[in-house]
């Protein structure tokens, strides 16, 4: 494995527990009746599908717009461990 491998696995495991209490929280809220707090915890559990990605892409296109991809250029740009 690569180091590069092991940082992105350990940044993406990272964002799954943040997910899943995020998702902890939303339930707790809901049951508490603070709407508003659920609201903002299930913001946080929202993820990106690869077709959503392959549709701004194409949008992009049509559009006239370039694309350009950077395979994990953010994942650690502006977070730490």
């Amino acid at each position: 494995m690569i180091l590069s491998d092991f940082f992105i696995e350990k940044k993406l495991a990272r964002r799954k527990k943040v997910k899943e209490e995020a998702h902890e929280k939303m339930e707790e809220a809901k049951e508490t009746g603070d709407l508003e707090e659920a609201l903002k915890q299930k913001i946080r559990t929202v993820s990106i599908t690869s077709k959503m990605k392959e549709d701004a892409k194409k949008m992009l296109a049509l559009m006239g717009m370039p694309v350009i991809e950077v395979r994990n250029f953010f994942l650690f740009k502006y977070e730490a461990f």
